[in-house]
């Protein structure tokens, strides 16, 4: 995951008494944007669902359907793992 700004512009803080207040508060929009994050993965893998079960629905899928199916299955492993950490 990318550092938040708040993290990016306080690495250079050396104060004691600002490190203990930056890790005593947490930023309260962070969790509700892990949320949002969690949301959009899921209607990107309720979209790969749909995709896939159109390519099953096919007697003889070409090559290249085969390749994007597989290609969706990829990113699916990938969602899945993100959603995972996200839910830590």
């Amino acid at each position: 995951m990318t550092p938040s700004l708040r993290s990016v512009l306080s690495l250079g803080c050396d104060n004691p008494r600002l490190k203990k207040d930056r890790v005593a508060r947490k930023d309260p929009s962070e969790g509700s944007m892990r949320k949002a994050r969690i949301a959009i993965l899921r209607v990107e893998m309720e979209s790969i669902y749909f995709a896939d079960a159109l390519y099953w629905h096919q007697t003889e899928p070409p090559l290249a359907a085969k390749a994007e199916y597989y290609r969706r299955q990829s990113r699916l492993k990938e969602i899945r793992r993100e959603v995972c950490e996200l839910g830590k």
